[in-house]
């Protein structure tokens, strides 16, 4: 078994970094599903030894409401959780799903969620679960796109008190809308969009913003980005260009804020609601386990 990085460009970073969820509630004997979409955040430990990081814990990242089903006013937690990992049969002749699951318990112990119920982020611990799942199907046949997490490093970064994104620029969507994806190299399905609010207040007081996106369910919990680009920095004497495009990652998509008219009918304006990046590192130091 082994790990295969195809190079790290934006579509290996893309194809590593995402995985369907699959959630399974079972409510007055009737079991429902829902699909939607996950991806890796990863910390790193702060040393450095000859350029290398070494990574301490792996998160899965998705909708709080991909956990919880509401019913009579009650948050009715999942019964099953199944996200996965992909793995390569041979010389790139068939990729498949590794799923792996979480049951009802291993997601009481392993989910950390926000005492404030209203912020749609939840993160899953599931690095052993996955060097397990690898470790179970070590084949010299069989090797693994190499998962991909977002760190820290990917965080919006300040230039004299802005940031490099704004209102009005482009960003990029990834996930399964729908739980649809090409189904022959299980790559994720990348729609793009613009930052639609500000990213220097929280919108409705919440701690989100919106972007002008159409999506669909399935959805929920994908990850957002700014728009690839290859930075460049001027000197006196030329200019300096990265090897590769840079992004920044910018929150958790999670669905599409609506109004009630005066009818009583939901409004939708096709734009979509964003978690702040922030939450990745509130969520490690002051979210709780849902067993607590």
């Amino acid at each position: 078994m082994a790990f295969l990085v195809e190079n790290m460009k934006i579509d290996s970073f893309i194809h590593g970094v995402t995985s369907t969820i699959t959630s399974k509630f079972n409510i007055h004997n009737t079991s429902n599903f829902w699909n939607g979409t996950g991806f890796f955040y990863q910390i790193m430990d702060d040393k450095e030894i000859n350029g290398f990081q070494r990574m301490d814990e792996t998160y899965l990242i998705t909708n709080r409401h991909m956990l919880f089903e509401k019913n009579n006013g009650k948050e009715i937690l999942a019964d099953k959780v199944v996200f996965s990992l992909k793995k390569i049969i041979g010389k790139w002749e068939e990729l498949r799903w590794k799923k792996i699951e979480l049951n009802r318990d291993e997601i009481l112990n392993r989910a950390k969620i926000f005492e404030d119920s209203s912020i749609d982020v939840v993160a899953i611990r599931v690095g052993d679960l996955m060097m397990k799942g690898m470790i179970e199907d070590h084949d010299e046949n069989t090797n693994y796109i190499a998962f991909q997490g977002i760190t820290k490093n990917h965080f919006p970064k300040m230039n004299n008190d802005y940031y490099d994104v704004e209102v009005g620029d482009t960003i990029l969507i990834i996930g399964y809308p729908h739980g649809y994806f090409d189904s022959v190299n299980l790559y994720p399905i990348v729609k793009s969009g613009v930052i639609a609010t500000s990213l220097y207040h929280k919108y409705e007081g919440s701690p989100c913003f919106l972007i002008d996106a159409k999506l669909f369910p399935g959805s929920s919990g994908s990850l957002v980005i700014s728009q690839p680009h290859i930075p460049i920095k001027i000197y006196e004497d030329g200019i300096s260009y990265y090897k590769e495009k840079q992004f920044e990652f910018l929150g958790i998509f999670s669905g599409e804020p609506h109004q009630i008219d005066a009818f009583g009918n939901r409004q939708y304006f096709d734009v979509g609601k964003v978690w702040f990046w922030q939450l990745l590192d509130l969520i490690m130091t002051m979210g709780k386990s849902i067993n607590k």
